[in-house]
């Protein structure tokens, strides 16, 4: 069951480059709708990181034009991972705060 990676770089690109501009926009109106802790920096770097690297994987894959199915898996995780530590992110900084008592 070896199947061809039937696997447009160009949507993998178009897929990060919303998903980073999504992000950096949800951080300007945390910005303003609440004081930045000193945690949300990082969890931006978690969330964009992923992404920004399987679009270089992708436009890898443009460049090379040979044997590139292995580049686009790594691609494809790394979207996949960018979309895992997103979802672990909003919940994260979406919990209310603890009381100290």
């Amino acid at each position: 069951m070896n199947m061809p990676l039937d696997v447009n770089p160009i949507d993998i690109i178009q897929i990060d480059a919303t998903l980073i501009v999504g992000v950096l926009i949800l951080l300007t109106i945390t910005k303003f709708a609440r004081e930045i802790g000193e945690d949300l920096p990082k969890s931006v770097l978690w969330i964009v990181a992923p992404f920004a690297i399987s679009a270089s994987f992708a436009l890898l894959s443009l460049l090379i034009q040979n044997n590139v199915e292995l580049i686009l898996v790594a691609a494809i995780l790394m979207t996949m991972l960018g979309f895992l530590l997103t979802m672990l992110t909003v919940h994260d900084l979406t919990k209310k705060p603890q009381k100290k008592s």
